[in-house]
């Protein structure tokens, strides 16, 4: 069976779950024109999710489009152009993004994979910011230790 990646806002970048899994299948990011009107997006961060989807696709072998449009039209018009009957995507908690895959799911098989966790967390919630760095902070940047450098002069 023939495969496709859509790729999300929600997990640009070479690392994505369901990119990294087929690295040899065509990948498609759809700015749905539905979504735009419904939610403006400013150009900075248009142009910051096409610099995004540039830095993702570099490299890759495998064909990779930027569409417009129906989002659901536009995937089902991708995967016919590429003959594949299932999309493989990184899950997102967008409402939107649940609507978009229960539409594909009526022609297609859609394929979810879990996204990256940013930080491992233990225990109870944080109820400061800092009780969430302190945690947080090693694993993001295990070199450095928080506050570092901060009392040196230059």
């Amino acid at each position: 069976m023939k495969q496709v990646v859509w790729l999300l806002e929600d997990s640009l970048g070479p690392i994505d779950p369901a990119l990294r899994a087929l690295p040899e299948a065509p990948a498609v990011y759809i700015y749905d024109e539905d979504d735009l009107r419904a939610h403006p997006t400013s150009f900075k961060r248009l142009f910051f999710i096409y610099e995004s989807l540039v830095e993702t696709f570099a490299g890759r072998s495998a064909p990779c489009e930027i569409r417009r449009g129906n989002l659901v039209r536009e995937m089902i018009d991708f995967c016919r152009k590429y003959g594949a009957e299932e999309i493989h995507v990184t899950r997102s908690p967008s409402p939107a993004y649940r609507l978009w895959t229960e539409q594909l799911r009526h022609t297609l098989v859609v394929v979810e994979y879990a996204p990256e966790t940013l930080v491992k967390w233990s225990g109870r919630p944080p109820r400061r910011f800092l009780e969430l760095w302190e945690q947080a902070y090693p694993q993001l940047l295990p070199e450095e230790k928080p506050g570092a450098g901060e009392d040196e002069e230059s």
